[in-house]
C-alpha cells in the first residue's frame, strides 16, 4: 500500500477518467537502499505516475520510523515521479519548408527589448500572422508607465485597432479569420502625427494619430498579450490564438510600396532602416534578432505553463532556409541522433518533381544545422542558403541512427524518405485579360464583347492550374491545367448577363502557391439606341497643369461677395474659384480641402478668415458648392453643399480680417490658385457654370442656382463663365465680357 503506479491514460494525465492502477510486487532485502517493484504483467505503453505515500496510514518509513520527507523540509512528503514506457519504433508524420510560431495555450508570448521601440519618433512594425479566433486578442502589446498603452494592436470582429494612451485609428482586415496566412503593417510617424494601416499589401488606413513616441516600460514590449499593468494582469481570453512569423521593426514610416515590395521577402538584416527583425525559425526559447542590434528576445507564459510552440509554416516566401521534420513517437526522441546532420540527405528534383530520374541536385552540404524541439517532437533543419524553388526530398537515416529516448531505431531500423516537399518562394506572376479572340468590341483589348461565354487568356511564369470563377460564387468551375509557363486560354462555362462585372482568375502553382486577379468584362449583346440628346459642356482640368485665368477688373464688392460652381472630382485637394491680384491681399478661395468645401479670405498675409464645410464632395459625381462672405468675420462665412447650408465645421482666424473689398482689380483663377507667379492647388477634376457675384446671396437663392443655371442679368452677377464653348482656348463671361 505504501506504493501506487497509474497509467494515465490516453490523455496523458491524471484524473481524466481513464487512469488505471497497476498492482505492484515490492521486494526488499533488509538493510539495503532499494526496492524493486513487480507488476503481474508487462506493463503497457503510455505514460505512468509513481507515488511512494508518507502518510501515517501507509507511508514508507525508516528504521527510526520516521516518514518519508521528500522535501527534507520536517514534513512527511510522498516522492511523486512519471515515467515513460516507449514500445514503438519512431516515425516520421511529415517535412515542411520554414518555421512559425504558434500560440495556443491562453497565456503563450514573446518578450521583446523595450528599448527597441522606445522613443522611436517614426516606426514600421510588420509581421506574417494566420488566425481563426474572431472575438478579441491581442498581437502586440507595449504598456508605458501608468499602465496605459505605448502601442496596442488589438484584433476583435474583424477590425483592427491601432492604439494609444491618446490616440486610435482602426481598419476592417477582409478575411482575417480565414486560417490563411495575411501580412499586416502598421506606420507611424510622430512629425506627420499620422498612422497608416497596410493589409495584404493595400493601404486601408491613413489617418491623423497624435500618439507621442513610444515609451515602453522594461519587460513590457509583449507578442501575443494585452497586458494591463507592465508585464503583467494578462487575461486568457484577450491572448492572441494563431500563428505568428517574420515581425520587423524599422526605425521609419514605410511607404505601401516600400512595405509590398519586401512583403514575400526574407529579411537579410542589414537593410537601411531596419531597427530590429525577427525571423521566428530557431526552434528554441530565444528569437534571435537578425539585424545583430542585439534585441533578441524570449518565449515565455505569464502563468508558467507551456511555451508558444514551433511548427511548420504553410505560407510561401522569397526566401526558405528551413524545413521543419514532425517526428512521431510517444515519449521523445534522442535529441543527440536528432540532431546530427550527418544523418540528414536533402535532394531537389531539379524542377520536374520526379526523383530518382538522375537529375536531382543534392543540397544536403548546405544544410547548417538541427535543432530538435521536444516540446512538439519537431525538428528545424537550417541552411545555409536560400532552398531552390523545387520539389524537395528529405531522407533520415534509421539504419540504427536516428532513435528514440527509449533506444529505437527510426522505423524500425529503416531509412524514412519523404514525398515531395513543395518549397514556393514567393507568389506565382499572373495577368488575365478577355481572350482577344472573344473581345469583339471596336478594340480587342477593351474587355468588350457580345459573346455571354468569352474566353480568358491567362499568363503564368510556372506550372500549375488556372481556375475562372465565371459564376462569381467562389465555384471556380472552369480550370485548366498548365505544364510550362506562358499564356493560356480558359473557357468561360456559365454563361455573362449583360453588363459591366469583375471575373475572379486565380493560378495555383505546382508548388501550392495561390495567385489572384481580376478581370474587367462587359458583355453587350443589344443593339445601340439613342436615349436623348442634351446639351451643354463642362471644362475639364488634369491637376497638374491646367487652370482657367480672366483678365483683372474690380468686381463691384462693397463688403460681400458670394462663389459658386458646379464640381466633378475625386481629387482631396484643388481650387475651385479664386480671386486675387498676384498675392494673398484681399484673395477670396473657394476650394476643396481634405475632400470637402473651403473658402478663405484673405486681407493681407497673416490674416485671414476660413472655413470648412463638413460633407465629402470629392466622391466622382457632380456636386453644386458655394461661398457667402458677407465681411463680418468667420462665423457668418456660409458654405452650400447642393443648396444646403453645411454646419458650423473646422473655423480658424488669424490677424485682423476685414470686409470684402474691391480697392484693387482682381483676376478670377478657375482650376488653381495663382499668386505671385505661381500656381497651387490645382483640381483635377470638372468645373462648370462658375459665377462671382457682389453680394451675400440667402440661402433660398443659392439653392435656387442648383435647379436653375442663372440667365446672365441677375442682380449682383458680377461673372458668369458656362465653361459650354467645347472648343478652343477661351472660356466666356456670359456677364461683363472678362474672358479667360
Amino acid at each position: 500500500a505504501a506504493y501506487e503506479l497509474l497509467h494515465l491514460g490516453a490523455n496523458r494525465a491524471a484524473g481524466g477518467g481513464d487512469d488505471q492502477a497497476v498492482a505492484l510486487t515490492p521486494a526488499y532485502v533488509d538493510g539495503a537502499l532499494e526496492v524493486t517493484l513487480t507488476s503481474a504483467a508487462p506493463l503497457a505503453e503510455g505514460l505512468y505516475r509513481l507515488t511512494v505515500r508518507s502518510d501515517a496510514t501507509n507511508g514508507l518509513q525508516n528504521l527510526a520510523a520516521e516518514f518519508l520527507d521528500q522535501n527534507q523540509d520536517g514534513t512527511p512528503d510522498p516522492y511523486v515521479a512519471t515515467l515513460e514506457v516507449d514500445l514503438t519504433p519512431p516515425a516520421v508524420s511529415g517535412v515542411a519548408a520554414g518555421t512559425c510560431l504558434v500560440y495556443d495555450d491562453g497565456y503563450d508570448m514573446v518578450t521583446l527589448p523595450h528599448e527597441a521601440l522606445n522613443g522611436l519618433a517614426a516606426y514600421t512594425l510588420e509581421l506574417w500572422f494566420q488566425t481563426t479566433k474572431t472575438n478579441g486578442q491581442s498581437l502586440i502589446s507595449a504598456i508605458q508607465s501608468g499602465n496605459t498603452a505605448a502601442v496596442q494592436f488589438w484584433l476583435t470582429n474583424g477590425t483592427l485597432y491601432v492604439e494609444s494612451a491618446s490616440s486610435s485609428v482602426s481598419a476592417t482586415l477582409d478575411g482575417v479569420y480565414d486560417g490563411r496566412w495575411h501580412h499586416l503593417a502598421v506606420t507611424y510617424s510622430d512629425a506627420a502625427d499620422r498612422m497608416e494601416i497596410i493589409y495584404d499589401g493595400r493601404l486601408l488606413t491613413s489617418a491623423g494619430y497624435t500618439g507621442a513616441p513610444p515609451s515602453v516600460s522594461p519587460g513590457s514590449f509583449i507578442v501575443g498579450q494585452e497586458q494591463d499593468a507592465p508585464a503583467g494582469a494578462m487575461d486568457a481570453g484577450q491572448a492572441f490564438s494563431g500563428a505568428l512569423t517574420e515581425l520587423r521593426l524599422w526605425d521609419y514610416a514605410r511607404s505601401r510600396a516600400e512595405v509590398d515590395a519586401m512583403r514575400f521577402q526574407r529579411a537579410a538584416g542589414d537593410e537601411a532602416g531596419l531597427r530590429a527583425c525577427w525571423h521566428f525559425d530557431e526552434g528554441t526559447t530565444t528569437i534571435t534578432d537578425a539585424t545583430g542590434n542585439g534585441f533578441d528576445g524570449v518565449l515565455g507564459d505569464w502563468n508558467s505553463g507551456d511555451l508558444p510552440r514551433w511548427q511548420p509554416a504553410t505560407a510561401w516566401w522569397n526566401d526558405h532556409r528551413t524545413l521543419y521534420v514532425t517526428y512521431l513517437d510517444i515519449g521523445g526522441m534522442d535529441t543527440a541522433s536528432v540532431q546530427d546532420t550527418a544523418n540528414y540527405t536533402i535532394l531537389a528534383s531539379g524542377g520536374d518533381g520526379v526523383f530518382d530520374d538522375g537529375n536531382e541536385v543534392d543540397l544536403t552540404a548546405s544544410l547548417q544545422s538541427v535543432r530538435y524541439v521536444p516540446a512538439t517532437r519537431g525538428a528545424v533543419l537550417a541552411f545555409d542558403a536560400t532552398l531552390p524553388q523545387d520539389m524537395v526530398q528529405v531522407t533520415i537515416r534509421g539504419t540504427a541512427t536516428v532513435r528514440d529516448a527509449a533506444g529505437h531505431a527510426l522505423l524500425g531500423g529503416n531509412d524514412y524518405v519523404s514525398p515531395g516537399v513543395p518549397v514556393a518562394l514567393g507568389v506565382p506572376a499572373i495577368a488575365a485579360v478577355v481572350a482577344p479572340e472573344t473581345d469583339t468590341g471596336f478594340s480587342d483589348s477593351d474587355g468588350i464583347t457580345s459573346q455571354t461565354l468569352p474566353g480568358f487568356r491567362v499568363t503564368v511564369d510556372q506550372p500549375g492550374t488556372i481556375a475562372v470563377d465565371s459564376a462569381r460564387n467562389g465555384s471556380w468551375e472552369a480550370s485548366r491545367d498548365v505544364t510550362a509557363a506562358g499564356s493560356w486560354r480558359v473557357d468561360a462555362v456559365t454563361p455573362f448577363a449583360d453588363g459591366a462585372t469583375t471575373v475572379p482568375v486565380r493560378f495555383t502553382s505546382w508548388l501550392g502557391a495561390v495567385a489572384t486577379t481580376s478581370v474587367a468584362l462587359t458583355v453587350d449583346t443589344t443593339p445601340p439606341e439613342v436615349g436623348a440628346v442634351t446639351a451643354g459642356t463642362a471644362l475639364s482640368f488634369d491637376g497638374s497643369n491646367d487652370y482657367v485665368v480672366t483678365t483683372a477688373k474690380t468686381w463691384g464688392f462693397t463688403t460681400s461677395a458670394t462663389l459658386a460652381a458646379w464640381v466633378k472630382t475625386t481629387d482631396d485637394t484643388g481650387t475651385l474659384i479664386s480671386l486675387a491680384h498676384g498675392d494673398v491681399n484681399n484673395e477670396l478661395l473657394l476650394l476643396i480641402s481634405g475632400g470637402k468645401a473651403q473658402v478663405i479670405q484673405h486681407r493681407q498675409p497673416g490674416s485671414y478668415w476660413y472655413r470648412n464645410g463638413t460633407s465629402v464632395i470629392n466622391l466622382g459625381r457632380w456636386v453644386h458648392v458655394a461661398a457667402v462672405f458677407d465681411g463680418t468675420g468667420v462665423n457668418a462665412m456660409r458654405v452650400f453643399v447642393n443648396g444646403i447650408e453645411e454646419p458650423l465645421g473646422t473655423t480658424g482666424q488669424a490677424g485682423s480680417p476685414a470686409a470684402v473689398s474691391d480697392a484693387t482689380p482682381r483676376w478670377v483663377a478657375l482650376g488653381g490658385r495663382l499668386r505671385g507667379g505661381s500656381r497651387s492647388e490645382l483640381l483635377a477634376g470638372q468645373i462648370d457654370e462658375a459665377q462671382v457675384w457682389s453680394r451675400a446671396l440667402s440661402p433660398a437663392e443659392v439653392a435656387a442656382l442648383v435647379a436653375t443655371a442663372p440667365v446672365g442679368n441677375e442682380p449682383g452677377l458680377a461673372g458668369l463663365w458656362r465653361l459650354n464653348e467645347g472648343v478652343g482656348t477661351t472660356v466666356v463671361d456670359a456677364v461683363a465680357g472678362c474672358n479667360g
